[in-house]
């Protein structure tokens, strides 16, 4: 996954220490990607895929390689195939969390008071699990494997194990997300651009461990 000029050793983390972009032009291509990504995710079943397709580009362009936001476009289909299983069942899972939320605010059910944080736990967790399931997919789409979702599903849940750090740091990333979106939901169209370049910190982190 390194640059035409990268050594077959060098670590993509490496790869981009070296091509060093300026932080305006990232802010740029994030709100591309952002921007790209937010009307691939219009029809709520293609969350996944538009994430791991604005993922890959913004790899991409971390590493210093050409890369036109249109091939977004064509890493979208690819990772379109297989995904609608996994594509339904996210926002049905969300719209239960919801529901769960508002009869815990709502009701006087025996137990409702933990049944909002436990809600909420649980959403981190799904949420959680879907970016590394997506930050995998776009990895393993880049390197010319072609992964199924359940493969990168599985992946995902191993990497949340073996790294509750980087999970955290996730988590963190949705809550600053929601957050944004609360005091200001003009700037949702960030979110997914943002959620892009979270998944790759924590994957670059990764690799960095990894390669010491």
């Amino acid at each position: 996954m390194g640059s035409s000029g990268a050594s077959p050793t060098t670590w993509p983390h490496e790869v981009v220490a070296a091509h060093q972009p300026k932080r305006f032009a990232l802010f740029g291509e994030v709100l591309s990607v952002a921007l790209v990504t937010l009307l691939l995710w219009l029809p709520v079943v293609t969350d996944l895929p538009a994430l791991a397709a604005g993922t890959a580009h913004l790899r991409r362009y971390l590493e210093g390689r050409a890369d036109p936001v249109r091939q977004i476009l064509s890493d979208f289909v690819s990772c379109c195939r297989g995904v609608w299983g996994y594509g339904l069942a996210l926002p049905a899972v969300a719209l239960l969390l919801v529901l769960n939320v508002d009869i815990a605010t709502y009701t006087q059910l025996p137990g409702g008071a933990a049944l909002g944080p436990l809600t909420y736990a649980i959403g981190a967790g799904v949420a959680v699990l879907a970016l590394r399931a997506a930050g995998r997919h776009a990895a393993m789409h880049q390197a010319g494997r072609h992964p199924t979702w359940t493969a990168s599903f599985r992946l995902a849940a191993r990497r949340c194990v073996q790294d509750p750090a980087g999970s955290a740091l996730l988590a963190a990333a949705v809550l600053v997300c929601v957050v944004i979106v609360w005091m200001l939901p003009a700037l949702a169209i960030l979110v997914p651009g943002l959620l892009a370049l979270a998944i790759l910190g924590v994957d670059y982190r990764d690799e960095l461990r990894q390669a010491r």
